[in-house]
């Protein structure tokens, strides 16, 4: 027996978001035609934080990532773009990856789209795109959307963010990544079926309750682990401790957790660490809601983009050649000025969103 979904190719657009992108795919397979911003921004997925990886180990002793951890995201935005949007979820994990396989061709046969969860280094290999670094740790946290099977050849269809078309790949390969229990993260067999209204909430709604949840985040951060600061709390430890970077790790440590960096920097187009695509949010938040004010806070993202843009392109320069960019002494002020500018533009960005809020 073999089913695909045929239309889901027809809705896909590549993004560099896994979770989010997948996520608007699946709402324009059910009619939803939400944009990638306005998904981004009524998650609330924007936000701060960092930590030290090792420290994560009293809490996961096996599992850790050896880096410097700097993310532009809020905690579990997915959940919260299922709330906003209230759409309905069913998640399992398992040991047994039989009980997977018979969950795709279940829920396939009803014409769902399944979100699995795999391990990113095998996982890209079996699918063919080049890791830059291939020995530095499993790390799970990536999904993709498994759209079609054929038991007859052993195979999986599945559409990767990243990519323009399906991949057809084989099976037990495929559950091999996804069946990985010693990792940073670990895929662990999980997989989510969702279950879409036919209409969703009003706009205005989803807008104002993403704008909240941003603020909230930033301003007063949920706390899930002891060795990460986030929001503000992050934002203020960063700006203070960037520049001791490379007397805390050595220098591949230090080269990988700047890479990082710079990987959720350039996530989307124009950089600016997701700021550029916040504001791209608010513009259209304020078309659809007819409301000017919006479009002052999106020139006010736009502005912490341009900030952050000129920190990162000092990162970038050090990434390639050690001898230049950010660490360099004679630029030691004009970094610790960017950082300060970098912070001074977020709480403006905030402030006026959250003044907004109480307008509304």
């Amino acid at each position: 027996m073999k089913k695909t979904l045929e239309r889901y190719p027809s809705v896909h657009r590549v993004s560099s978001f896994c979770e989010l992108g997948s996520f608007r795919d699946i709402l324009h397979f059910y009619g939803h035609e939400l944009s990638l911003p306005m998904i981004f921004g009524v998650s609330g997925a924007m936000g701060f934080a960092y930590g030290p990886g090792h420290l994560a180990r009293p809490l996961a002793p096996d599992y850790y990532l050896p880096v410097y951890v700097v993310t532009p995201f809020n905690p579990f935005p997915l959940r919260n773009a299922y709330r906003v949007t209230n759409v309905w979820t069913y998640s399992r994990r398992s040991v047994d990856a039989g009980k997977l396989w018979a969950s795709i061709k279940k829920h396939l046969n009803e014409d769902r789209p399944l979100m699995v969860e795999v391990e990113i280094l095998s996982y890209f290999s079996l699918i063919g795109i080049p890791v830059a670094v291939q020995d530095l740790f499993a790390i799970g946290g990536h999904v993709v959307t498994i759209i079609g099977y054929d038991e007859e050849n052993q195979k999986i269809t599945l559409v990767e963010t990243m990519l323009n078309n399906p991949v057809e790949v084989d099976k037990d390969r495929f559950l091999k990544v996804c069946a990985v229990f010693d990792s940073y993260i670990p895929p662990e067999n999980e997989w989510t079926v969702h279950f879409v209204p036919a209409k969703l909430p009003p706009v205005e709604f989803m807008i104002k309750q993403g704008i909240g949840r941003m603020v909230h985040q930033m301003a007063a951060p949920y706390q899930f682990s002891p060795h990460h600061y986030f929001g503000f709390d992050g934002l203020n430890k960063f700006v203070t401790t960037f520049q001791d970077w490379p007397e805390l790790m050595n220098t591949e440590l230090l080269t990988e957790s700047l890479a990082l960096v710079n990987n959720f920097a350039q996530q989307y187009r124009n950089g600016g660490f997701l700021r550029g695509l916040y504001g791209e949010f608010l513009l259209e938040a304020a078309d659809l809601l007819q409301d000017v004010r919006l479009k002052t806070g999106a020139e006010l993202y736009f502005t912490a983009r341009d900030k952050w843009n000129r920190i990162l392109e000092l990162i970038t320069a050090r990434i390639k050649d050690q001898t230049k960019g950010v660490f360099v002494r004679e630029k030691r002020d004009d970094v610790q000025k960017y950082l300060t500018e970098i912070r001074a533009a977020e709480e403006r960005g905030v402030a006026y969103l959250d003044n907004l809020l109480n307008k509304w």
